[in-house]
């Protein structure tokens, strides 16, 4: 596996980079770069991840936040929801079951999901899903 640089790669995924013989660890932090293409409100990306052995926290990271054009932060837990939901396809293409809080700590909104998750036998019927972008203009 080449060395991954979320800062030159983010793009260049490969399926057959998928850490199956690594730690759980290692399969989670592979799975959190597909999280990172999600979309999200004018490409502010204002999420913070912490892995946990079989568990990713998602965060709110408010110093991303437009106040201006987003003052209610629909947009801002819209593009929260993007990357949760590109993390769960990539998990059950990868053959992982999920289980998710929302806003498991009450007074705390910058923890915004806990996702645990679990090994399963068969994997998804998500096989042939791929990280393209693709435009609609």
């Amino acid at each position: 596996m080449k060395k991954y640089d979320p800062k030159v790669t983010s793009w260049q995924i490969n399926e057959q980079d998928f850490p199956r013989d690594e730690d759980s660890t290692e399969k989670l932090k592979f799975l959190l770069r597909y999280a990172i293409l999600a979309p999200s409100s004018h490409n502010t990306q204002p999420w913070k991840f912490s892995i946990g052995e079989d568990e990713i926290l998602i965060f709110v990271d408010k110093t991303r936040w437009l106040k201006v054009a987003d003052s209610d932060q629909r947009e801002l837990h819209v593009s929260i929801g993007c990357a949760l939901e590109n993390l769960l396809i990539a998990a059950e293409h990868f053959g992982y079951a999920h289980q998710m809080t929302y806003f498991p700590e009450q007074g705390n909104e910058e923890l915004a999901a806990v996702v645990r998750f679990t090994p399963q036998e068969q994997t998804s019927a998500c096989r042939g899903w791929s990280p393209r972008w693709h435009s609609w203009s």
